[in-house]
């Protein structure tokens, strides 16, 4: 799918983008910034517009769904008061958008201009954008010019082993080989991310949080988060953001399978240990690797 080349202006390009990491909070960060009443989100969490720019399928996925979808809404519009019926009516118009054929750059603005709220600020929040090709980085900051970007790190080699329990619930994942699949280990190459997105957009504007602080101190985490997108901070706004979303199954990593993500990630963990300090340094220390 090619990617079109126009310039478009900043209402018809979402305000901001989550781009992961995967398994590392988004869920959460989604349903808690969907609470918001100065923020939009679509109704389904992740659209996975630009990583579907070289793989077709999500397209098909995403218009499945969405035409799953609309059959399901409808049936619901009868016997809603004004607020539920216009709520259902919004997420009908975003399935109807989603569910069209031609998922182009062009499609991509008109989301925005067409089905997202005007007034508020927008966003997006797909996990796989992480690992983007550079150039479809760039194009992003050329022709969309979206302002902010949101990334949540987390100590990658648990991430990895989360990310190992959802896939292998799917029978088609081999548990004796999907851990050195590289659908699965680049996503948490922390440095390759980072410095991938900082090529695109400044500093400034991508803000690095923490899992360990979800965890730990998710209002001061939130508060961080919505002063970076110049929102207002109100505890009150988040009443469920002590309470953990998709939860994994608890399981010990076995040796050989935690052993092989610290190969994989050793360079990874003293480059943030080296950069952001605090909870990085905690990583390197859990593995014995050298500072």
């Amino acid at each position: 799918m090619k990617v079109g080349t126009m310039k478009s202006d900043l209402k018809a390009a979402p305000d901001f983008l989550g781009i992961g990491m995967q398994k590392a909070g988004t869920s959460w960060m989604y349903e808690q910034l969907k609470k918001h009443p100065s923020i939009w989100l679509p109704e389904r969490k992740e659209l996975h517009f630009f990583d579907s720019i070289t793989k077709d399928d999500w397209n098909t996925r995403r218009q499945r769904r969405a035409l799953k979808n609309i059959p399901e809404l409808t049936s619901k519009l009868n016997d809603l008061g004004d607020r539920e019926r216009n709520h259902i009516l919004n997420e009908l118009e975003e399935n109807v958008h989603l569910a069209r054929e031609h998922n182009d750059l062009d499609w991509y603005r008109n989301f925005w201009l067409k089905v997202a709220d005007q007034t508020k600020t927008r966003g997006e929040i797909t996990p796989a954008y992480s690992i983007l090709n550079p150039k479809i980085i760039q194009q992003i900051y050329d022709e969309l010019n979206v302002p902010k970007i949101i990334l949540i790190l987390r100590n990658p080699v648990e991430r990895s082993w989360s990310q190992y329990k959802m896939m292998t619930e799917r029978k088609s994942n081999d548990p004796e080989t999907v851990y050195m699949k590289s659908k699965l280990l680049d996503r948490g190459r922390a440095q390759s991310i980072i410095e991938n997105w900082e090529k695109s957009f400044e500093a400034e504007n991508i803000f690095i949080g923490f899992y360990d602080d979800i965890k730990e101190r998710p209002y001061w985490f939130l508060e961080n988060l919505c002063a970076f997108l110049n929102i207002e901070f109100d505890r009150n706004f988040f009443p469920d953001a002590e309470i953990p979303v998709r939860v994994s199954r608890s399981e010990l990593c076995p040796k050989h399978i935690q052993d092989h993500f610290i190969s994989e990630y050793a360079s990874d963990l003293k480059y943030l240990a080296d950069r952001f300090q605090g909870h990085t340094l905690k990583w390197l220390d859990q593995y014995s690797l050298p500072e």
